[in-house]
């Protein structure tokens, strides 16, 4: 179980032991201070609520291979829909989909991953890696996520129907129903702190 520390109980869970990751290998924490997926890993909260056309996320992780669903938003009566950072070899993706899916792709070197993503309606996408300049797609993903739609929060894992899972540690996920533009450069700069991330 990863516990909300928000106060709404959206914590994700995984009840099938063989797709739990891990926080405890050999009786010592995992590395990077976060828990370990193995690309065939995730947690899932259900009957999230509150999330609408204005979602804005940030994650810290650490990137092994491949290219997988780090956190995402997700519906449970579509297997499609989803709002979630991917992270892959060398770029930290925002994908949104509703009909259409659409991507803002924010390179970034090495495995440290520290990634912000921002819609604030069904024709803009942004993408930010480790404190640098947001990458802005204006492509249609369809219609604009209404209240309740995204009641899914998924670590690990883009959309309920993906298979491109998460290979890496992921450290900490931050999901907030508004736009925190405004407000990226301190919230980065705490979790970059926290985890001596370097910064561009």
């Amino acid at each position: 179980t990863w516990y909300d520390q928000s106060g709404n109980s959206n914590d994700a869970v995984q009840e099938t032991a063989g797709s739990q990751p891990k926080i405890v290998n050999a009786g010592a924490l995992v590395a990077d201070n976060g828990i370990d997926l193995d690309g065939s890993q995730f947690l899932q909260a259900d009957s999230v609520s509150g999330m609408g056309a204005t979602v804005s996320m940030i994650t810290a992780s650490v990137h092994d291979s491949g290219g997988g669903g780090c956190v995402s938003l997700a519906s449970s009566a579509s297997g499609v829909t989803n709002f979630g950072i991917i992270e892959g070899s060398s770029v930290s993706s925002v994908n949104a989909r509703n009909t259409t899916s659409v991507s803002a792709n924010a390179s970034v070197s090495g495995a440290t991953r520290l990634s912000f993503a921002l819609t604030t309606g069904q024709t803009l996408t942004k993408s930010g890696a480790l404190g640098g300049t947001l990458v802005e797609n204006t492509g249609d993903y369809g219609d604009d996520f209404t209240s309740g739609e995204l009641n899914r929060i998924l670590i690990g894992k883009l959309r309920v129907s993906s298979g491109t899972l998460f290979n890496g540690r992921i450290r900490e996920a931050i999901i907030y129903n508004t736009d925190q533009t405004a407000n990226r450069t301190a919230i980065e700069a705490n979790i970059a702190n926290h985890y001596n991330i370097t910064l561009v």
